[in-house]
């Protein structure tokens, strides 16, 4: 595993935390 790999892993679990708790604006 690369960290490019690592790193999209990341990104993919923040974007499913952020889309699993509603937006606060």
């Amino acid at each position: 595993p690369s960290r490019i790999s690592i790193a999209r892993l990341l990104i993919e679990n923040f974007i499913n935390k952020q889309q699993t708790q509603p937006t606060k604006t």
